[in-house]
């Protein structure tokens, strides 16, 4: 194969050849035709997580609405985890903040994914989370993330739930709680009775609730019933009464919704507040709800 064709054959492989034609000059002057190599590059971007929480088998999910970063720009992955962009070979890929969450690790470096792509050859790249600091921040991203695309589904144009990139701490030198300040939500380590909060898809999606709650229309009202909100966006995600299986190191869960569980059965922390207490009462009329019409 002659020097031009063989050339001609490495830039079809490496990515789409783009024929540019330019004017050399004024009124009565030729055309010129000129080639520009447009690279395409590609991957998918999974990680590791808890099924629901502690103790669960660990599964591989897509990451969602990642933001995928190269030398020459960025983009999102889709709903499956995909992704691609045009650039230059040998470029650096590594993934972003999310387009709806930043999960900061604060027990120490945040994961991460940094190396060279090759056009024409897929970058599949997994978040390899295997202890408790690496999982916390895996389903915690993974939680924000699948609640976010439920709700984007009927709050179609709200800036805050398509725009707004939360943070989300994880790994906080504290136990047995979680809590959202205005701006993000915050999750213990695992301490003497406790779990991680960032395992534990209930609590994180609870937690989200409280963002949800203050950034629809109305904002935020009252503690009870932010209380409320937050349960209620764990439970249409889960189906279960049973609000964070695995709160606590032997299983239990912080409470039951279940509003024909007795007070001698139903689990509760002694961190619980009388918000929390609100929000099982309003959460059970939701549950006989759903018992008398499922």
């Amino acid at each position: 194969m002659g020097g031009d064709a063989a050339e001609t054959a490495r830039r079809q492989h490496a990515g789409a050849i783009l024929r540019v034609v330019r004017r050399c000059g004024g009124r009565g002057e030729s055309w010129r035709i000129q080639d520009r190599i447009l690279y395409q590059f590609s991957g998918n971007l999974t990680s590791k997580v808890d099924t629901r929480t502690v103790n669960d088998p660990i599964i591989t999910v897509p990451n969602i609405q990642d933001r995928v970063t190269v030398d020459t720009g960025e983009t999102l992955t889709d709903q499956n985890g995909n992704w691609s962009w045009p650039g230059a070979d040998g470029d650096t890929f590594h993934p972003s903040p999310g387009q709806h969450c930043t999960v900061r690790n604060k027990a120490g470096s945040d994961m991460s994914i940094t190396h060279f792509v090759v056009a024409g050859t897929p970058s599949n790249d997994l978040f390899d989370a295997a202890t408790e600091f690496e999982l916390a921040q895996t389903d915690t991203y993974r939680s924000v993330q699948q609640a976010n695309s439920m709700l984007r589904t009927v709050y179609t144009t709200n800036n805050w739930l398509n725009d707004t990139s939360m943070g989300a701490n994880v790994n906080i030198n504290d136990a047995c709680n979680a809590f959202w300040n205005g701006l993000s939500i915050n999750m213990y380590r695992a301490g003497s009775y406790c779990n991680n909060m960032g395992r534990i898809l209930d609590v994180v999606v609870h937690e989200y609730g409280h963002g949800v709650d203050q950034n629809l229309p109305g904002g935020a009202q009252d503690g009870g019933l932010g209380e409320y909100i937050g349960d209620q966006m764990a439970w249409l995600m889960t189906g279960d009464d049973r609000m964070g299986p695995y709160f606590f190191l032997g299983g239990s869960p912080v409470r039951d919704l279940d509003p024909r569980a007795s007070p001698a059965t139903a689990h509760r922390s002694s961190r619980c507040t009388i918000k929390a207490r609100c929000s099982e009462l309003s959460a059970g009329t939701s549950a006989r709800t759903w018992w008398r019409t499922g």
